[in-house]
């Protein structure tokens, strides 16, 4: 799952997943943007280290480029 960009209490922020935690910065301070995304990041690694077995993006982008390939091949 991607980390994507959320609100929560009227304050930007970046969240892991669906259902994490949004971990909010304050707007116009690039460190503090960096560090929530940071966060969300690591949240969605423990998530992977704990037993989630979701696909990956590598896993992702791996699939999806088989899956053109394969395509190509029947071309």
């Amino acid at each position: 799952m991607p980390v994507h960009s959320c609100q929560e209490n009227g304050k930007p922020g970046y969240q892991w997943g669906g259902h994490g935690k949004c971990y909010t910065y304050t707007k116009g301070n690039e460190e503090s943007k960096k560090r929530a995304k940071d966060r969300a990041h690591k949240q969605g690694v423990a998530a992977y280290a704990s037993g989630y077995k979701g696909e990956s993006v590598t896993e992702k982008i791996s699939n999806k480029l088989s899956e053109v390939l394969e395509n190509e091949d029947r071309s």
